[in-house]
């Protein structure tokens, strides 16, 4: 399709459209769109700032040809039917490919018009749109994208074990006044820690619920690891410190950092090495440290990042460590002295990465309301898990390598088989954003925490 075709249908016109016509229909839009209507709704404005823009290239690409052309009608057809959606989106990826963003998202628009269930224009809309900083209107995309997608898992999946039968809520948790950011097992499974934004670090016993200790901060727990023996829990929090407490005792071992060395900002995600010489921790400040676990020692801090470090995990075998963050690159470094051995980049922000129990896969979720399963052998995506509704925050894999767990902004929680990317099931049951997911390493409980203040227990039906 030609520019001129798609400027007018910019315009709502007819391919015979005269120049008269093409006045008073952006005269007419023009006013509608104006920034000036506004001014008391600023997201509004911002948007009718980039809509009056469109409109304005496309009349003036009309005008300038008339003006060359003054006694030339438009004879080409601009295409009506739904299958021709396609072209349209097709013009508008290869108008995104040369960073040609606005005629791009114009193309995708034309797409959607011709076919509104058209995912993958609203995704790359979306993309271009988070790109140019258009947060808002990048989100109300994926939001519609994630809705078609999960229209599609259920009429494709449902059945009568699709739903919560597989699993059930055994218990709730009401322990934490206020949002419980994050819960891990400790190694035998029998008992699991959550931290939250009322300052403490709870410890639970799996089979009752019951509260077994408390772990006081002064300020907002963002983060939690707990040792491979189970000794140690190791906290990040809103005070730019990370903080080593000895999980038997409860008491506090040290802080990390003084006031030259820690963090400038929130830490968000922190992560112990399996022979616990070493702590990860990453920031809003954009920086990854690390630590020497038993003296308290800075090793190293990583830059070179441009967003906040919101998630992070360490391979199995102890060697290779993986970040993501608000930006789109993911990078793999070695331990031991910090070097990217691999960069990965995906389509959105990260907030939650977890390698396979092999070391050979890397789960990924974030922005875009999926999961991206990466093969490290290849450094390729090899499978998209799509059917949140929003955000996912984190990912957990089962011991044996074959499912993985996800929360949602949504509110939910989801299984999926690694081998076909089937959704196994749905968990609902909270009343905000689920923040965090684990799994007991026998892979029959599922423990969840939110934002609605509560940890819930799922146990999966015999």
């Amino acid at each position: 399709m030609s520019r001129l075709d798609r400027a007018l249908e910019i315009l709502g016109l007819k391919p015979n459209a005269s120049l008269k016509e093409v006045k008073q229909a952006y005269r007419k839009l023009a006013k509608i769109w104006h920034p000036d209507r506004f001014i008391d709704n600023p997201e509004k404005q911002k948007q009718a700032e980039e809509k009056f823009k469109i409109i304005a290239e496309a009349y003036e690409q009309l005008q300038k040809y008339y003006s060359t052309n003054p006694n030339a009608t438009f004879t080409s057809e601009i295409y009506t039917q739904k299958n021709d959606a396609k072209t349209y989106y097709n013009e508008g990826a290869k108008l995104a490919e040369s960073e040609r963003y606005r005629e791009a998202i114009e193309a995708f628009t034309l797409a959607i018009r011709l076919d509104p269930d058209y995912i993958q224009a609203y995704q790359y809309r979306g993309f271009i749109l988070s790109k140019l900083g258009y947060e808002h209107r990048a989100d109300a995309d994926f939001q519609k994208a994630a809705e078609l997608k999960l229209q599609q898992h259920t009429k494709s999946y449902y059945s009568p074990k699709s739903k919560q039968q597989l699993w059930r809520c055994k218990q709730t948790l009401k322990g934490h006044a206020k949002t419980v950011s994050c819960v891990a097992f400790k190694p035998k499974g029998q008992i699991f820690v959550s931290g939250s934004y009322d300052n403490n670090i709870k410890l639970w016993q799996l089979s009752t619920g019951k509260l077994l200790g408390n772990l006081r901060d002064k300020n907002r727990i963002r983060c939690i690891a707990i040792s491979s023996d189970g000794r140690y829990i190791v906290s990040g929090s809103s005070d730019k410190t990370i903080k080593l407490w000895n999980a038997k005792t409860k008491q506090l071992i040290r802080i990390f950092g003084d006031l030259f060395s820690r963090h400038k900002d929130e830490v968000i995600s922190v992560a112990i090495t399996r022979n616990k010489k070493n702590i990860i921790s990453g920031s809003a400040d954009k920086t990854v440290k690390i630590w020497q676990l038993d003296t308290g020692k800075l090793l190293d801090t990583l830059t070179g990042f441009s967003a906040e470090v919101s998630s992070l995990a360490i391979r199995e075998d102890g060697k290779v460590f993986v970040t993501g963050g608000l930006e789109k690159q993911l990078r793999i470094r070695n331990i031991i002295d910090g070097k990217v051995r691999r960069s990965l980049r995906g389509n959105s922000s990260v907030l939650c990465v977890a390698f396979s129990p092999d070391g050979n896969l890397l789960a990924t979720g974030g922005f875009d309301r999926a999961i991206g399963l990466w093969d490290l052998k290849t450094g390729t995506k090899i499978l998209t898990l799509e059917g949140h509704i929003d955000r996912v925050a984190s990912v957990a894999f089962t011991q044996d390598g074959k499912t993985i767990v996800s929360g949602s902004w949504d509110k939910t929680i989801k299984l999926w088989k690694i081998n076909t990317g089937e959704q196994i099931c749905t968990l609902e049951g909270h009343k905000d954003k689920v923040l965090s997911v684990a799994i007991s390493p026998d892979g029959n409980n599922i423990i969840s925490s939110s934002a609605d203040k509560t940890i819930k227990i799922w146990q999966k039906s015999i």
